[in-house]
């Protein structure tokens, strides 16, 4: 049983046996070697698309900053809507059972759960993002942001720069995680969050909006930030972003699978932190991993 519940280092009894330090080194190259290479490759892949779409953008004299905001928006709608929704479909129907992870009927959110989460989304991403991305736009001018239709770096340096948000990522959100897991501030932020007992795809940004603020958006949008980086990539990394919480919060794990022996799902990081949800413990386990 655990005696630690939510608190920042919580007692298990009896204790586990500890990941090697062996495993845990093993893992964190891989995926600090897996998620850059990707994303990258992605990155490459849609250039051509990309710049069709900013010469058009431009050509009709639409402003940089429009394009940003918009962007940004229909890539979290996109993917909000199109993963999470087909989760919830398999969820619903019975779809991909064998890849689901063990729930109890006390586990399954309910539909009260899931509207007040649609509703905290919709005004999170119609009323709240539109003027944050506007603003945030000329944070990224200031740290050298370059113009939309400017050419993108070689793959080679873009593997760098997504290695170091990656690496950015997962240390401010591993430490700020760990703070709202604490027995002062797990009360009043964090436990929105693990109303969710059994988590589902559509609810993993549901959270206090300062966990939002400080443990999810920072983390993801910083190394972006700070390097002033082509809006394409930023674009690219906002999505790699989404689908890895996403899957995570999705219950469902696909190890083994065509898909992660090519290193296209984080299996063993969504299985970890379904754990951490329907245990409320292990707040580090799914960090160890490379996987927030």
């Amino acid at each position: 049983m655990s005696s630690g519940g939510a608190t920042f280092t919580p007692r298990i009894y009896p204790r586990p046996t500890p990941l090697s330090s062996k495993d845990v080194l093993a893992s964190a190259i891989i995926s600090n070697i897996r998620v850059p290479f990707l994303c990258a490759a992605l990155t490459k892949a849609v250039e051509p698309a990309y710049f069709a779409i900013a010469k058009a953008w431009l050509a009709n004299g639409w402003s940089e900053r429009w394009f940003f905001i918009i962007g940004l928006m229909l890539v979290h709608l996109t993917l909000y809507v199109g993963m999470n929704g087909f989760f919830l479909y398999c969820d619903v129907n019975g779809v991909l059972e064998k890849y689901k992870l063990r729930r109890t009927p006390a586990m399954g959110p309910s539909w009260d759960l899931i509207y007040d989460t649609w509703k905290q989304a919709f005004i999170g991403q119609f009323i709240i993002g539109p003027p944050t991305g506007y603003f945030i736009y000329d944070a990224f001018k200031y740290f050298g942001m370059p113009a939309m239709d400017a050419p993108l770096p070689s793959f080679f340096y873009l593997m760098a720069f997504y290695s170091a948000a990656h690496i950015a990522n997962g240390h401010l959100f591993y430490w700020s995680h760990r703070l709202v897991h604490s027995k002062m501030l797990y009360k009043f932020i964090h436990k929105q969050h693990h109303m969710y007992k059994g988590t589902i795809g559509f609810s993993a940004e549901y959270a206090n909006p300062i966990e939002q603020i400080v443990s999810n958006q920072g983390p993801t949008v910083i190394g972006c930030l700070l390097a002033g980086s082509h809006v394409c990539v930023f674009l690219l990394w906002i999505a790699t972003r989404l689908e890895q919480t996403y899957e995570g919060h999705s219950g469902y794990c696909f190890y083994g699978t065509f898909l992660h022996k090519l290193g296209l799902t984080n299996a063993e990081g969504a299985a970890f932190h379904d754990f951490h949800h329907t245990g409320n413990r292990y707040v580090h386990c799914i960090f160890l991993l490379g996987f927030s």
